[in-house]
């Protein structure tokens, strides 16, 4: 049986949250300091818009975090004659997945906000130590999935833990409000496990920010 470390993987998530918080905290002073007074409400307007945007990454970080518990089943499961693993190696795909989402996410506002602040004549974000100790804890923590990810044999399931699959499935996609989010689970888990309802393509729910 192959161990989880249930502690290891929150505080890990913990850890991500924290950085990311700080750090946006850093960027909307920056922000802030720098656009009060600025004429050019456009430049100024894409600068808040962006910062909008850690909800949204932290939203995706938090969701990771939830699999917990569902992952420790399964990993106590994982290897056994009777009720084997459902959903584990999907769900650690979609666990990578998703960080790698918020991560790539992350990069592309930093880089947006640096824009804008140039657009506007001001300093270019200069304090990069909690960006990096994010970058650097968010690679280990998908190497960490990656590593779990290897372990798992891969294994044909009976049509019963088809049936209980469909309903784990069904409980993770719910869980989730981003749409980006549920079209990142739908591509990572075979077809003919995913029930009806979770096939089609939703549009109840998007990754639209509002601005202040």
């Amino acid at each position: 049986m192959i161990k989880f470390a249930k502690k290891e993987f929150t505080e890990r998530v913990g850890r991500l949250e924290k950085l990311l918080e700080e750090d946006f905290g850093v960027m909307a002073t920056a922000v802030r300091a720098g656009a009060n007074g600025q004429r050019d409400v456009r430049h100024s307007q894409k600068l808040v818009e962006q910062l909008q945007y850690h909800d949204i990454i932290r939203q995706k970080i938090q969701h990771v975090g939830q699999f917990a518990d569902v992952l420790e089943v399964e990993f106590s499961q994982h290897g056994l004659e009777e009720g084997g693993v459902c959903v584990l190696p999907g769900l650690l795909e979609l666990s990578m997945a998703l960080l790698q989402f918020a991560r790539l996410e992350y990069d592309e506002v930093r880089q947006e906000i640096q824009v804008q602040l140039i657009a506007l004549s001001l300093k270019s974000l200069q304090q990069e130590e909690k960006y990096n100790c994010f970058q650097k804890e968010m690679q280990e923590m998908i190497k960490s999935i990656g590593r779990m990810y290897l372990q798992i044999e891969t294994t044909n399931q009976q049509d019963a833990e088809q049936e209980l699959s469909s309903e784990k499935l069904r409980k993770i996609c719910q869980s989730f409000s981003m749409q980006t989010e549920r079209e990142i689970f739908r591509s990572l888990f075979d077809e003919h496990l995913l029930p009806e309802d979770l096939k089609a393509t939703e549009n109840d729910s998007t990754d639209s920010i509002e601005l202040f």
